[in-house]
């Protein structure tokens, strides 16, 4: 094809027409031009199909580990709620309007705390730019914001429960030691599942301004939790329906 053209160019060069050989050579030129805007648009379709399906396959992966964490988040609702009925059992029985049970696992709960993170935010964060659906990115801008109030909820429960709880039972014996270290020995399980706080020593503190005000805060601090786990739940459960839109359109 070069070299017809270029035969074209020298027959009319050589038969000395000028005017023909410049409109020739403006045509050559847009043709070029023409060849090359052709190029980049095919290039730009190009790149905006492989960028849609990336981005589909963000949608995808996405969804499956929205499902899984939705999971997650809805086990930690439940942890925290357990807690919350414990601290109100203690409190109902330290005022004597419930019947104390000395093998009642809810005493552990003036211990144990909650450990979790985020899976989504940590892994779709990253590759936040690559989204172009407005409401996923509002969407997850709303659980980003939800997850730091969350985390500081999750912080300040653990924190109090590990330094102000922890020395309170620690200081009154609160512990069961011989109960402790009659369990099976390298084993954790088996603290979990028997009442480990040294029931007498417990009941002991009910009505004491002190442990009534731990009381206070353990309630106070798990209800934020709790609320925040609960839109947080409700969060996730907006993306996943807007990707399962997304998802099913295409």
């Amino acid at each position: 094809m070069i070299k017809f053209f270029r035969k074209i160019r020298f027959d009319l060069m050589e038969k000395n027409k000028t005017g023909k050989y410049l409109k020739y050579a403006i045509g050559e030129i847009i043709l070029v031009v023409i060849g090359i805007l052709i190029a980049l648009q095919i290039n730009n379709w190009n790149e905006i199909r492989k960028a849609k399906l990336n981005e589909n396959s963000i949608y995808k992966n996405m969804l499956v580990d929205v499902k899984t964490e939705e999971s997650l988040l809805k086990g930690l609702l439940s942890d925290y709620k357990i807690h919350s009925d414990a601290y109100h059992q203690i409190y109902s029985e330290s005022i004597g309007e419930a019947p104390s049970d000395s093998t009642s696992l809810f005493y552990n709960y003036l211990m144990w705390n909650t450990i979790y993170d985020y899976k989504v935010s940590q892994k779709y964060t990253p590759v936040l730019s690559e989204i172009k659906n407005d409401k996923i990115i509002n969407i997850i801008n709303s659980k980003l914001y939800l997850e730091t109030v969350d985390k500081q909820a999750k912080s300040q429960f653990n924190v109090f429960k590990n330094e102000t709880l922890l020395s309170f039972c620690i200081d009154h014996g609160i512990y069961n030691s011989n109960t402790v270290f009659n369990q099976e020995k390298y084993k954790f399980e088996p603290l979990y599942n028997n009442n480990i706080v040294h029931f007498k020593r417990l009941t002991s503190q009910y009505g004491s301004l002190e442990f009534d005000q731990l009381l206070v805060n353990l309630k106070i601090r798990s209800s934020w939790a709790i609320e925040n786990l609960e839109k947080l739940i409700e969060n996730n459960n907006k993306l996943k329906k807007a990707l399962e839109k997304i998802l099913d359109k295409n």
